[in-house]
C-alpha cells in the first residue's frame, strides 16, 4: 500500500512543481512589463505624449526613439520640447521669449501629467496628480533637452 501512495503522490508533486515553475515567470513578466502593468493608465490617455497627440495630431516618438528634427533656435509656437523634469516628458510650446541673439531663452509650455511639486498617484507608471490635467508653465531653454516639430506644424 505504501508503494501505491508513492506512485500517486509523485506525479502530483511533479505536477505542482511544474505549475509553480510555469506560472511564476509569467506573473513576473506581467508585473515587470510597464505596458501591461500600466495598461489602465495608458488607456486613459493622460500622459504628456497623449496631450501632444491631441493638440498637434502627431504623436511624438517615445523616449528611447526620440530624434530631434529641429534645432533650439528654430523653435516656434506649436513645436514640442522634452523637459528635463523626468526623462521623456514632453510639452507643446505656447509662447517664446527670445534674447537679443534671437535664441529662445524662456518658453511657456503646456502638457498633461506635469508632476513637478506634485505627489505621485502611481510612481511605477509615472502618474502624477496632474495626470490628464492640462497645465501651463514657463521653462528656460536649459530645462529642455529635445526639440521636435510635429508633421502637422511643418511648413
Amino acid at each position: 500500500m505504501a508503494l501505491t501512495c508513492r506512485r500517486v503522490a509523485l506525479p502530483i508533486l511533479v505536477s505542482a512543481a511544474m505549475l509553480v515553475a510555469v506560472s511564476t515567470p509569467v506573473r513576473a513578466q506581467t508585473e515587470s512589463n510597464p505596458a501591461t502593468k500600466c495598461a489602465a493608465w495608458i488607456a486613459k490617455k493622460g500622459y504628456s505624449r497623449d496631450y501632444v497627440e491631441q493638440r498637434t495630431g502627431s504623436r511624438p516618438p517615445p523616449r528611447g526613439n526620440w530624434r530631434d528634427n529641429i534645432r533650439p533656435e528654430e523653435l516656434q509656437v506649436g513645436d514640442v520640447v522634452v523637459l528635463t523634469l523626468w526623462p521623456g516628458h514632453v510639452a507643446v510650446v505656447e509662447e517664446i521669449t527670445r534674447g537679443t541673439s534671437g535664441k529662445p531663452e524662456r518658453m511657456r509650455v503646456s502638457s498633461f501629467n506635469y508632476g513637478r511639486g506634485e505627489r505621485f498617484i502611481d510612481r511605477d507608471c509615472e502618474v502624477s496628480a496632474k495626470f490628464g490635467v492640462e497645465t501651463s508653465h514657463w521653462v528656460s531653454l536649459a530645462e529642455t533637452e529635445g526639440y521636435w516639430r510635429p508633421r502637422s506644424a511643418r511648413k
